[in-house]
């Protein structure tokens, strides 16, 4: 959740001109498609090439990219004119830029299978979703302020979720209770000092 300075409102670049670029080479998604833009770039990044879900709660709320930094308004001669001149630098004037972001990644593997190990792929140490995302809470916060030399509290408009705590969350069919966890990890470094 932040200022990822990352335009998502940004124009898409033709995937055959960075083909040859060396970091380019580990995203087969993004190799798929003819253009491509930061933002996909970062999803791709961020999820692991899409092997792990990751969701855009703004995204998913507006069904747009909002914009989060250099907004802009219409005037009265119905000319574009910035939201905010204090703290935005003036070349990003009108710029409209989505920048800011939540994001809930859920991993489909947090491990792997180790040789001394009975745990297959993606089971055991699974943490016990306790934090939910309330639906439909995300959103933009302009945080504006009236009666002083700025407009806003800051050059970038604010992201918030709210979260659901569950303290009676159970762990899902396969995942270790705490203590059976912290019994695993206690029973691999009992093993890795015995090796030494």
């Amino acid at each position: 959740m932040g200022d990822f300075n990352v335009d998502s409102r940004k124009p898409y670049i033709e995937t055959n001109k960075v083909l040859n670029y060396p970091g380019f080479k580990e995203y087969e998604h993004l190799k798929a498609h003819e253009f491509f833009n930061e933002y996909d770039a970062m999803m791709c990044y961020l999820s692991d090439n899409f092997k792990d879900d990751i969701q855009d709660l703004l995204h998913d709320k507006y069904g747009e990219h909002p914009i989060t930094y250099a907004d802009s308004v219409l005037d009265g001669d119905n000319q574009l004119k910035p939201s905010e001149i204090v703290l935005t630098h003036k070349d990003d004037y009108c710029s409209n830029q989505s920048l800011d972001y939540i994001f809930k990644l859920s991993p489909k593997t947090l491990f792997t299978k180790h040789d001394n190990s009975d745990l297959e792929e993606g089971q055991g140490f699974v943490r016990q979703r306790k934090l939910k995302v309330v639906p439909d809470s995300a959103k933009v916060e302009k945080f504006l302020v009236a009666g002083r030399d700025f407009t806003q509290l800051s050059d970038h408009y604010g992201a918030s979720v709210t979260l659901e705590y569950d303290k009676n969350a159970n762990p899902r069919q396969g995942e270790k209770t705490p203590k059976e966890r912290s019994s695993q990890i206690q029973a691999s470094f009992d093993q890795i000092i015995s090796l030494e």
